[in-house]
């Protein structure tokens, strides 16, 4: 698997977890301290998906494929 495909694979699965927290959310039975915390976990984990999206689009495809040439 390519570094590309590593972070790509790595940013969906990041989306779902916070698809996933946002939705937790909305929960009406969830106390007040419990949903503070899964806020700040939902700011963290969406300032690293922002990250890692960065740093894909750093990754241009003909680098990686240079890369790939020079340790053959």
């Amino acid at each position: 698997m390519t570094e590309r495909e590593k972070l790509k694979r790595e940013i969906y699965l990041l989306g779902q977890t916070i698809e996933a927290n946002a939705l937790t959310l909305a929960c009406k039975t969830m106390s007040l301290d419990d949903k503070e915390a899964l806020k700040r976990q939902l700011t963290i984990r969406i300032a690293h998906q922002r990250l890692l999206q960065q740093r894909l689009d750093r990754l241009s495809p003909g680098l990686e494929d240079q890369s790939r040439r020079n340790l053959r």
